[in-house]
């Protein structure tokens, strides 16, 4: 019997719920752009861009923010490699991704960056390897340097997997 080649991983098919969003003219990708004319950080060196070339890892993940600036919502899809128990993805990557995307929405609305001073989440449901996740992101209040922020995680037809919150604190401002 001769050894089969590996099989390369099979691009998932997006949830028509983030198809609608990639053609609704009220949100624009903001999957790297964003990040790299905010000149905050080197994007290469990034947790989520330094992970995507690695097979395995996160097989999709894209960022829409809508152009009224009050959310975002994603598409991550991750890999059979992110698993804490097999075919379900560990929750320690879908906290890191939660407190990723709610910086990347506080920069989106607020132009500015900000420490993360607070982090919950709650799991509702495991999610499988092989579901891809749909994470809505918006700003809940703003109290001065305190940006609060709350997130969610659902697969395309609604099911909640999980919901996130955070406080952000925004740097003191620098004296001229």
């Amino acid at each position: 019997m001769e050894p089969t080649a590996p099989s390369s991983p099979v691009k998932p098919s997006m949830p028509s719920k983030y198809v609608a969003i990639t053609n609704d003219a009220s949100f624009q990708d903001i999957s790297t752009d964003v990040l790299v004319e905010s000149n905050v950080f080197d994007v290469t060196k990034h947790y989520i861009h330094s992970l995507s070339d690695i097979q395995g890892k996160y097989e999709e993940f894209m960022v829409y923010g809508d152009v009224a600036k009050t959310q975002t919502i994603s598409l991550v899809h991750f890999g059979e490699k992110l698993c804490g128990h097999t075919g379900i993805v560990h929750g320690g990557c879908i906290s890191t991704v939660c407190d990723e995307l709610f910086g990347w929405t506080m920069y989106w609305i607020t132009g500015n960056v900000g420490f993360t001073a607070y982090l919950n989440v709650n799991f509702r449901k495991p999610l499988p390897t092989q579901t891809s996740g749909i994470i809505y992101t918006e700003l809940d209040r703003r109290e001065g340097r305190k940006v609060f922020m709350k997130a969610r995680v659902e697969d395309n037809d609604g099911t909640l997997y999980t919901e996130a919150s955070a406080l952000f604190i925004l740097p003191r401002p620098t004296e001229a």
